[in-house]
């Protein structure tokens, strides 16, 4: 998945959900070995943190409908 400057994620464990955010860079990859890694930087709604973030980890809320 490929995230970009302005989408809106949402941060899950199992079923609970952690937060909400908004991507405010662009995906990049951390590690290229195996298995890669690729990152962008979420600041959080409810706290304003920022935290770059492993993609996998992020859902994005509102899928492009191309």
């Amino acid at each position: 998945m490929e995230l970009n400057i302005g989408d809106l994620v949402l941060h899950k464990i199992h079923k609970d959900v952690i937060g909400y955010g908004m991507v405010i860079s662009p995906s990049v990859p951390l590690y290229r070995g195996k298995p890669s890694t690729t990152v962008c930087s979420v600041q959080w709604i409810e706290s304003g943190f920022v935290h770059t973030m492993d993609i996998d980890m992020l859902e994005k809320i509102a899928p492009d409908k191309k």
